[in-house]
Formats: C-alpha cells, structure tokens, sequence
C-alpha cells in the first residue's frame, strides 16, 4: 500500500464528504496534463515554500478562476460548432456524402469522430450545442440525416445554421433563438480567418484557438475549460434537450393551422 495510493484515497473520502459550499481543484489532474517534473520546483520550494513551479502558476490561476466564475453563476452554456473540416473532414458541398472523412478506420476520421463522441458528452452534461456553417442547409443536414458514421445528430442541436452570410452575425441571431447571452457563448472553428472575424467584431463570444488537426480538437476546447462548471444540477442536465424539445414545439405550432389541435397534439398533462 504505497504513500500514493493512500493520499489518492484520502483525497477521494475529502471529495466525498465535502460541506456543499467547498469546492476542490484537483493538483494531480493539472500536474499530469502539465507535466508532473516540470510542475514541482525544489529549489523554489526550499527558498519558499512554493508548492509548485512559476510556470505551472498560470496554468493553476486559470483554472481556478474559471472555477470562481462558474460559481457565481458567470458559466458559458453554448457550443457554436462549424462542420467542414470541424466534425468531418472534407467540404460537404463539394465533396459529396461519400467524399467526406468521418471513417473510423481512417486516423483523421476516427479523430473527428472521437471529437464528435465528446460533444455529444458535453450535450449530455446540458450543454447547448448551435451549428454554424456557411452552406446550403439541406446540404449542411445531409450527413446528420444519411452518413452511417455520424454520432451527432439534428436533434443534438437547439439551432441549427447553414447560410452564406457572416458568422458574427450568424451568431448573433443564434443568441437570439435562444435567448441567451453572448457571453454565454463558445464557438469552435477550424478556419483562422472565421477565428478571427467573430473575435474582432464579438469579444464577449469566446473563441477557440486550435490548429487544422482534428487529432487536437478535443485538447484545445478541454484546456479552454469552457464548461467547467462547479457543480451539475438536474436541470443543467435537462438543458440541451429542453432547447431541443421547445425547437420543436416551435416548428411543430408552424405546421398547425388550428391552434387548439396544436396544443392537443403537445399531450400536455398538468
């Protein structure tokens, strides 16, 4: 029974038993994805009592910050998602169902997938999810409805945006479809150029720096700890699907001419 596994287990009864108000920021987590020898320093610890290294500061000070801004109620709830080249590789419009790379035998395909599976996580967890692509709409659809590969679907999305106007202005309505803040909003692109016009033109949205290689995408929106939230209540969970259900709704009363058979349609029960 090694020291290591003692002070794991005693951190996991700390956790456990935690009063509701105190929240834990987990050392070992952040040491491992920074790098356990770069983030200890002797020499700084025997000069003064510096637990860890000046250069795992920034690191730790970020997180924690999300940590306070989460608590007090400052959380980001919207994914802004493009799709070419973002959930698939390849164009859609121009490379057709076929000629899109979301193969799980393929090394890059299978890293848009694994991407996908952990958006749909994050749906899980109640957060929104918003398309945004510059496309025709059917077309945009057409690997959600038809791709055999595709783990997200349309009903993953509470918005789903494919035109050729702007995407700060695309953004722009999103927020308005669902009501929400900008500032509650991340947007994941993996062209530069589109990077850079919603930043120039809408700071409170934040934006996602990462490289054109899929096999990064999970790393560069993780490290972003966007959605670390301090605590998961029952209707964060419920969030996504409420955006989701209430679209529907709404699409649903568009196709009714009366609205008494509408709300009977809903099977409403009180």
């Amino acid at each position: 029974f090694s020291s290591q596994n003692y002070f794991k287990l005693l951190n996991l009864e700390l956790i456990k038993n935690r009063p509701t108000n105190v929240i834990f920021i987990d050392f070992d987590y952040h040491a491992s994805i920074f790098g356990k020898s770069r983030w200890f320093d002797d020499l700084q610890y025997f000069q003064n009592k510096q637990t860890i290294s000046f250069d795992a500061l920034g690191d730790i000070c970020y997180a924690t910050a999300r940590l306070i801004s989460s608590y007090f109620g400052k959380i980001k709830k919207c994914l802004v998602l493009d799709l070419d080249n973002t959930l698939w590789g390849g164009v859609i419009g121009d490379d057709g169902l076929e000629g899109i790379n979301i193969d799980s035998h393929n090394p890059e395909g299978e890293a848009y997938l694994v991407f996908q599976n952990y958006i749909k996580a994050l749906k899980t967890r109640g957060v929104i999810l918003a398309a945004c692509s510059k496309n025709e709409e059917n077309i945009a659809q057409k690997p959600f409805k038809e791709h055999p590969e595709m783990v997200l679907k349309l009903d993953d999305f509470s918005c789903f945006t494919a035109n050729w106007n702007d995407k700060s202005s695309n953004i722009r309505n999103i927020a308005l479809e669902l009501n929400i803040g900008l500032d509650s909003i991340v947007f994941f692109d993996d062209n530069p150029a589109e990077r850079a016009i919603v930043k120039k033109f809408l700071p409170e949205v934040e934006v996602i720096d990462t490289t054109d290689d899929p096999a990064l995408y999970i790393y560069a929106l993780d490290q972003a700890r966007c959605f670390d939230w301090t605590q998961l209540t029952t209707e964060d969970i419920n969030r996504s699907d409420s955006y989701v259900n209430n679209k529907k709704r709404i699409q649903s009363q568009d196709s009714f001419i009366d609205y008494d058979e509408y709300l009977k349609s809903l099977i409403m029960t009180a």
